[in-house]
């Protein structure tokens, strides 16, 4: 029980830190973009965010999570790395989670809800983004059922070492060139640790998500308690006010897909 709860706080916190939609929105995104449920595919989406996984160098997690999130093209052609581009920072689903950051640009679904949270509870952007965020990875959760969870698992534990190995063969080389001190081999591994560690969380987040929606609540507001540093009851009162207000996430996360899928006319 207590890897269970470990690992499923460590999901949650990689979909927090403003690293936008969390697991569950990503595999919808890749979903609708490449009209499949394709294993590959799916945890491909999720899989930018194993940068997280890396906690000892912060120098290394910070190019490592550029990278990931800014040149999916280093990764060889294949149904992961179709996925794992969907995901992007420059244009694709973490595009549409953080494009309030960028002065000057349009207000969108993502920034009036971040905005409406943060205004009526006084908590700053950055907090209101992590709570409306893990809501829609909620919502996507009600919205696809229970066998969203088992779908979310079963790609994860499909991920073997031809996914570790295309993250290696990508990434490793720049990364240790990027990062002083760091070797070729050292980051090899701290890649590989990171693919296998992401895999077990995910996997166990889907697990998570296979309950209903009271217990998927009652697990989710001591970490989001943790995370914020604030009590449970406060928590759930962003939590409940979140998934009012991101009720109608479907529309906004379709026209996200939609535009994406245009830069993506091979992905279907």
């Amino acid at each position: 029980m207590k890897l269970r709860l470990a690992a499923v706080l460590g999901v949650s916190l990689l979909s927090m830190n403003g690293w936008a939609w969390g697991p569950a929105t990503h595999a919808y995104i890749a979903s609708c973009v490449t009209e499949s449920e394709n294993y590959s595919v799916l945890f491909g989406s999720m899989l930018p965010d194993c940068t997280g996984i890396i906690l000892d160098n912060a120098t290394e997690k910070s190019q490592f999570n550029h990278m990931t999130h800014f040149e999916p093209e280093r990764l060889a052609t294949s149904a992961m790395a179709t996925g794992f581009k969907t995901h992007n920072g420059s244009w694709g689903g973490d595009y549409y989670a953080h494009l309030y950051y960028t002065t000057g640009a349009p207000d969108i679904w993502s920034t009036i809800k971040y905005r409406q949270l943060s205004t009526e509870f006084g908590i700053t952007m950055q907090n209101a983004e992590d709570v409306i965020e893990m809501c829609v990875d909620i919502q996507v959760r009600l919205l696809k059922g229970p066998s969203w969870g088992t779908l979310i698992t079963a790609a994860a534990n499909a991920s073997g070492a031809a996914h570790e190995q295309a993250m290696v063969d990508a990434y490793a080389a720049e990364l240790a060139a990027r990062v002083s001190g760091l070797s070729v081999a050292e980051a090899e591994q701290d890649i590989r640790n990171a693919v296998q560690g992401f895999k077990m969380i995910t996997a166990t987040f889907g697990q998570q998500l296979q309950g209903s929606a009271t217990e998927i609540r009652t697990a989710v507001l001591p970490l989001l308690a943790t995370y914020l540093g604030c009590t449970t009851t406060v928590a759930g009162t962003y939590y409940d006010r979140g998934m009012e207000i991101t009720a109608d996430f479907q529309t906004e996360l379709d026209r996200a897909c939609a535009e994406i899928k245009l830069l993506m006319p091979g992905a279907v």
